[in-house]
């Protein structure tokens, strides 16, 4: 049980912490018609559709305010796509207690590393047009980004319950250093450390932490910041070295 991955812990304490269901929408929203939607949505269809919708919105010269609205409805409507819910987030948690399984596997199989990302793109957006959005959706962005982390560095290596680390795919470390990095290939401005920084944020202005969960929640962040850094000296490192270094980062991280 101490081996049990802080992150899911913090995420488990935000979660039962909440009032109110977090992909329930609160947002002021112009477009009366598509919040209502997002609150009515059911359906994988159905939020596909809203995709479109926000899409339109995003594409059109709707002021800055209608189209972040737009962005943070639409990130809403891709895990609703992907049939993610706090409930399911809790029972991968309880599975990975009961069968001591690690839990950074179990919460890789939520959703698609691809709509993670759209999610956490259309969250960032929604903030540089100055929509940040409610508490519930800041814990939704620190979810989120989280998730892509954990989806990222469980597609590349298999990672035990005692932190053990294997390559996925017979990879030499440094190729499995830069695909960690670089979680989005389309856009390798954003590394890790962006997106373990983003979730760190979006839990902080959530107001949902104790003061011992944010210490936890920027510990996460600091791990990410170590891979940052090997990334950043691998070219005077040698493949063992770079092994070694993730070796150790992966023994603790999150813990």
């Amino acid at each position: 049980m101490k081996k049990q991955v802080t992150l899911i812990l913090l995420i488990t304490f935000c979660i039962t912490g909440c009032g109110t269901n977090l992909f329930d929408s609160f947002i002021d929203d112009p477009e009366e018609s598509i919040t209502e939607q997002i609150e009515n949505a059911s359906t994988p269809a159905e939020y596909a559709l809203l995709i479109e919708e926000t899409q339109k919105i995003i594409d059109s010269d709707a002021s800055d305010e209608e189209k972040g609205n737009a962005y943070l409805i639409q990130a809403e409507a891709i895990l609703g796509k992907s049939e993610i819910t706090p409930l399911d987030i809790i029972g991968k948690i309880a599975t990975s207690i009961d069968t001591n399984d690690n839990p950074l596997n179990l919460l890789n199989s939520l959703a698609s590393k691809e709509d993670l990302l759209d999610a956490s793109n259309a969250l960032y957006q929604a903030n540089e047009l100055g929509i940040p959005g409610d508490e519930d959706q800041q814990l939704m962005k620190g979810i989120v980004n989280t998730l892509v982390v954990v989806t990222t560095i469980t597609n590349t290596f298999e990672i035990d319950s005692d932190g053990n680390i294997k390559n996925e795919d017979s990879i030499n470390y440094r190729e499995s250093l830069e695909t960690i990095m670089h979680p989005n290939s389309d856009d390798p401005n954003k590394d890790i450390f962006h997106y373990s920084e983003e979730a760190y944020k979006g839990f902080s202005e959530s107001n949902s932490l104790t003061k011992e969960q944010e210490e936890k929640s920027n510990k996460i962040k600091s791990e990410a910041e170590k891979i940052e850094e090997t990334y950043n000296d691998r070219n005077n490192l040698s493949d063992q070295e770079i092994e070694e270094k993730l070796t150790d980062i992966f023994k603790t991280f999150g813990n």
